[in-house]
């Protein structure tokens, strides 16, 4: 299960979505930057930010759910959110995607509207 709480600290709304559908992708926020040397030398420095961490989680759920979920995401955009992923870990930071697309991902039975949608969120940690 994966809880979207926004805003935070003082969280007004909530969405649960189930688990991502191909995890998820985390990797640090860094910044490369090449400086030339008086000599003619070429450097480069990997600056990270504070360790931070940038999460993108990709789902697939029922049509309804996704507008739903594009609706929160439109309302929330940059504001401040607390997700707890599927692992259980809880991230405070900024959902970065906006607008957030559907996919539509064709007909199934046993979905409410039987039909199926693919999005993604892009999160940066801010804590």
């Amino acid at each position: 299960m994966f809880i979207i709480e926004a805003p935070y600290p003082d969280i007004q709304t909530t969405t649960v979505l189930p688990s991502p559908s191909w995890g998820d992708a985390v990797e640090a926020v860094a910044t490369v930057k090449a400086l030339r040397a008086m000599n003619g030398k070429l450097y480069t420095y990997t600056q990270s930010k504070d360790q931070r961490k940038k999460c993108r989680w990709e789902f697939t759920v029922s049509r309804d759910k996704g507008l739903e979920v594009k609706a929160f995401l439109a309302c929330y955009y940059l504001t401040k959110v607390k997700i707890t992923d599927h692992d259980g870990v809880v991230w405070i930071g900024y959902i970065q995607n906006n607008p957030n697309d559907l996919m539509g991902a064709g007909h199934a039975g046993g979905f409410p509207g039987s039909e199926i949608a693919n999005f993604s969120i892009d999160f940066e940690e801010s804590e």
